[in-house]
């Protein structure tokens, strides 16, 4: 699962249709946020006059208006938007909790880009549009060509990419073929941020392969391929025992089978392990209250998370040390990653840095502090495990963590997607999103497709760990804690 961008969740909301009573206001009584904003490293504008407000998506040749609504100053101001001391920037912040959860900055600017003006493409149910199959190929390929973070991690020659897959697209490619051909194209990247979603299916990616990657090869191997309804089914049943079975072993290390503790919709679990170690599991970093992934609930979703999490660290507070456990955490909320951080740290603390791909360049590092939690904070010594699974917020968890000196990871490097997901849309309907985003170390190490390292690597779920009913990564984290 990719994480969810900010701007994803408050553009939502931000342009819920509100009532206005259509009069205009006289030019000394305009709104502070009145004009137009761009985003230029996420090719977005916002233009906001007489309570109305336009969001585009762009690059240097194409433009498309989105979304056209109307909202006032008021509810603006309600969902977090923020103006610079000089009115000369426009933010939202998220009020998640204290966390530190930043949208994009969007510059005041004097008029719309280029390709706004003279290159207005419509979309889906517009009246003048027209499916153009070449077209939509063109915006897609210029934004991965002008927003994605780095062809050059990927190993992936974006330009050869073109050549081999545009002469695919004619005008009279379907919508079927056109989405088959799109990710093709884009496989090679391996970004599991990098999603393409349409009425014929949807795709997404991983860097690395998953525990689900890993079983489905084992099934193959001793099977052959999945050819027919009645080996998928046999399919389906191997890969949801041997993931019960794994769950069931981690859970196994309990003093007491009964002392096993679920909260926040069974994604937060804790228990006490012999000789006092505590153990604590996060499965998700979203989905705590519901499974609704709307914005509107996510503040509702973290305050269950906080409150699990006070739970189980006030149920672990004097045990000798504490294992938690993220290696099924694919991802969801920064904001809940840096909730659960703050509960254990001494001291305000530097955590992370962020810039957005600009051009050939980057926009301006923001560093990301965070302050301890009033209550329920856990300053012993801890042991992170890690693995193939653990994907994006899950990521910043970890990028987090790893700066504490208490902290030791143990088990396997990371998926190596940090970066948020950023959402575009093409004329004929698809949605797709990328990667765009660095996330770095306070020091400045950058992790994306390679993953966070860790400090002891041991295998996750391996074959024979399953055979034996052990889990190694465990097993030397409280080793490590007990000597």
């Amino acid at each position: 699962m990719g994480k969810f961008m900010l701007a994803s969740l408050v553009l939502v909301s931000l342009f819920i249709t509100a009532c206005n009573d259509g009069t205009n206001k006289p030019s000394d009584q305009l709104s502070p946020f009145e004009g137009r904003w761009q985003a230029t490293a996420y090719g977005q504008v916002i233009d906001y006059h007489d309570e109305i407000a336009s969001f585009y998506e762009f690059t240097s040749s194409y433009c498309i208006l989105t979304r056209k609504v109307e909202i006032s100053d008021e509810e603006l101001r309600e969902e977090g938007w923020e103006l610079s001391d000089d009115n000369s920037e426009l933010r939202e912040k998220a009020a998640f909790s204290d966390t530190d959860i930043r949208g994009s900055v969007f510059d005041r600017v004097d008029d719309l880009p280029d390709s706004c003006r003279t290159n207005l493409v419509a979309r889906f149910g517009d009246d003048n549009y027209q499916d153009n199959p070449e077209l939509n190929f063109e915006i897609f390929w210029q934004t991965f060509h002008e927003y994605y973070l780095s062809f050059d991690v990927k190993e992936v020659d974006w330009q050869a990419q073109y050549e081999i897959f545009r002469p695919e697209v004619t005008a009279g490619t379907t919508g079927e073929e056109l989405f088959e051909v799109l990710s093709a194209m884009v496989e090679p990247l391996m970004d599991n941020h990098v999603e393409i979603a349409s009425e014929y299916g949807d795709v997404d990616f991983s860097n690395h392969m998953t525990t689900i990657d890993l079983l489905t090869e084992e099934f193959v191997n001793a099977n052959g391929e999945v050819d027919t309804e009645e080996k998928h089914q046999q399919y389906v049943k191997y890969v949801v025992s041997q993931i019960e079975l794994m769950d069931e072993v981690r859970l196994s290390y309990a003093v007491d089978e009964g002392g096993v503790e679920f909260a926040a919709n069974d994604e937060v679990i804790w228990y006490l392990a012999p000789d006092n170690i505590g153990v604590l599991i996060i499965d998700s970093m979203i989905g705590f209250s519901t499974d609704n992934e709307d914005d509107i609930e996510a503040e509702a979703e973290l305050m269950v998370l906080d409150e699990a999490i006070t739970q189980a660290l006030t149920t672990l507070q004097d045990t000798d040390g504490l294992i938690i456990d993220v290696r099924n955490n694919s991802g969801g909320f920064d904001a809940a990653s840096q909730l659960i951080v703050k509960h254990f740290l001494d001291t305000e603390r530097r955590l992370y840095c962020k810039q957005a791909r600009l051009g050939s360049g980057r926009t301006e590092l923001e560093a990301y502090h965070l302050s301890p939690a009033e209550n329920a904070r856990y300053l012993k010594d801890i042991v992170l495990l890690t693995s193939r699974n653990t994907t994006s917020a899950a990521e910043v968890f970890t990028l987090m963590m790893r700066n504490l000196p208490n902290v030791t990871t143990i088990g396997e490097p990371t998926q190596g997607s940090l970066s948020d997901s950023l959402e575009k849309t093409l004329p004929n309907g698809f949605s797709f999103a990328l990667s765009n985003e660095f996330y770095l170390s306070p020091e400045g190490e950058w992790f994306e497709h390679v993953g966070l390292p860790v400090d002891e690597q041991i295998p996750y779920g391996t074959l024979d760990q399953r055979k034996n009913e052990e889990d190694l990564a465990l097993e030397a984290a409280y080793f490590m804690l007990t000597n």
